[in-house]
């Protein structure tokens, strides 16, 4: 198969620009190494928070960005015992049921009209 290249003319110039096309496997490697980076650039700050959790709070400051050497769940005790998790889990609950109750009613509603409402969209299918 042969590469076509595209060309491309500016309207208020009548310059015609012609795209190079990229060799075979170039395209492929650009969006994996840009995929890459954007992975590391969005999982990094979650792991640190994972790793630093297991951190002692003296370790969190003096190193942030170390390994911890060695695991400990206190962070995890303390939070459990000072925090109210059965009301957070209610107000969690209670606001996503009514969200989704809200968001089911005015998705039907849209769906309904957009349905019956005659408009030219609706011709598009034979």
């Amino acid at each position: 198969m042969k590469n076509k290249t595209s060309t491309l003319v500016k309207p208020e110039s009548n310059v015609i620009l012609k795209k190079r096309p990229l060799k075979k496997g170039s395209k492929g490697l650009i969006l994996f190494l840009l995929s890459s980076i954007l992975l590391v650039v969005y999982i990094f700050p979650f792991a640190l928070v994972v790793l630093n959790s297991f951190k002692a709070r003296v370790d969190i400051v003096q190193n942030p960005f170390s390994l911890p050497e060695r695991l400990s769940l206190d962070n995890y005790i303390w939070a459990y015992q000072t925090m109210n998790f059965s009301a957070a889990f209610i107000n969690s609950l209670i606001i996503t049921v009514f969200s989704v109750v809200i968001i089911i009613v005015f998705s039907s509603m849209l769906a309904y009209f957009l349905v019956r409402w005659k408009w030219k969209m609706n011709h598009l299918n034979p």
